[in-house]
């Protein structure tokens, strides 16, 4: 990939100011070439640094949120749940993925560079009760605190079904709609201690929730396509911190001068796709060197221990692929590096803990 920096004399601009284009492109503008250049020449190494080439522009937390891709193929369901109490309940689900632009073009990108293929479900379910009474504050709201929100959602019994049941690696969205007893319902920030207008929140590595504030006296049986498109547009912010994709406020911390990100159409910039790559195959590669390390330790401290053939056969599939993730990266090749990557990672910890 080539990564480009441009330079542009602006005499209106009181700063040297920085901007990330949605491709591979950047540019710096300055208001005097020759005072300026020292800064815009740092600038350009901030954002080289910090973003394009670093694998610390996601701290342990984002590690934490992220979900390994190891798979080819990611399950996607998208839940309505509805608790029990409306006079009409939402029965029209306005969920399709070719209907959907913002989220079709938005996995279509994903795919295409990553090499994952995601099977998206959808389903309703109604009377889906929460699992503890949500608060109420002295004007009336009713709120959950945000360390009670794992305790007080509908339990994932409600979500989908039995998570074994697929080999693949599954994400669970839900859009709960709570009764009329207890709309709206709120989110009480941990920090702040303030009620606040969130309406979602972010399971790690496992999906996300959005409720729904819906009219106390609502007899429609449809979402409106504002409501959805805004329900969509968090899903997609979600699968994009579940995926691993750097969120923007790191970005303009870790880079001064950054004063504009260009967003792309399809929801994910190209400087976005590559970070993804490098870092997977990082990830992947250590973990599996680690684990084989490891494994290599523990059977000669224990020699008389038996090694079944098909753990010898992860072991000399796993280090198959490590050389050839080796080979990928030195031809520039990261889509094949990142398979092999993910295969080797997967055999290499199978291996161990088997």
């Amino acid at each position: 990939e080539t990564y480009s920096a441009f330079v542009i004399h602006n005499p209106s601009v009181s700063s040297v100011s920085s901007h990330i284009g949605n491709g591979r492109e950047s540019w710096i503008r300055v208001s005097d070439l020759q005072k300026d250049m020292g800064s815009a020449l740092e600038a350009v190494s901030d954002l080289m640094a910090s973003n394009y080439l670093s694998f610390n522009i996601r701290t342990d937390e984002d590690l934490m949120r992220s979900l390994p891709l190891l798979d080819d193929k990611i399950l996607l369901t998208f839940s309505l749940l509805q608790e029990s109490g409306w006079p009409q309940y939402l029965d029209t689900w306005p969920f399709s993925l070719k209907g959907n632009q913002l989220l079709s073009v938005f996995l279509e990108e994903i795919s295409r560079n990553l090499g994952i293929e995601f099977v998206v479900d959808s389903q309703i379910k109604y009377y889906v009760p929460l699992m503890m009474e949500p608060k109420r504050s002295t004007n009336g709201e009713f709120f959950i605190d945000q360390h009670d929100l794992a305790q007080t959602m509908p339990h994932p019994n409600h979500w989908n079904t039995d998570p074994t049941a697929t080999k693949e690696q599954s994400l669970d969205f839900i859009l709960y709609v709570p009764g009329p007893s207890h709309s709206p319902l709120r989110i009480k920030d941990q920090e702040t201690g303030l009620i606040t207008k969130t309406q979602s929140f972010l399971i790690p590595r496992t999906g996300g929730f959005f409720i729904l504030k819906r009219q106390s006296l609502s007899n429609s049986s449809l979402i409106s396509e504002e409501d959805m498109h805004s329900v969509i547009e968090i899903f997609v912010g979600q699968l994009r911190q579940i995926i691993g994709f750097p969120s923007e406020k790191r970005l303009f911390d870790q880079v001064p001068s950054l004063q504009t990100i260009v967003p792309s159409p399809s929801g994910v910039s190209a400087w976005e796709i590559d970070l993804i790559m490098h870092q997977s195959i990082w990830s992947n590669f250590g973990t599996s060197v680690n684990n084989l390390f490891s494994l290599s330790q523990l059977v000669q401290k224990l020699q008389n221990m038996v090694i079944l053939d098909d753990i010898q056969t992860m072991i000399t599939t796993s280090i198959s692929h490590i050389q050839s993730t080796v080979e990928g990266v030195r031809v520039r090749d990261y889509a094949r590096a990142m398979k092999d990557s993910a295969t080797a990672r997967r055999n290499a910890v199978k291996a161990f803990f088997d």
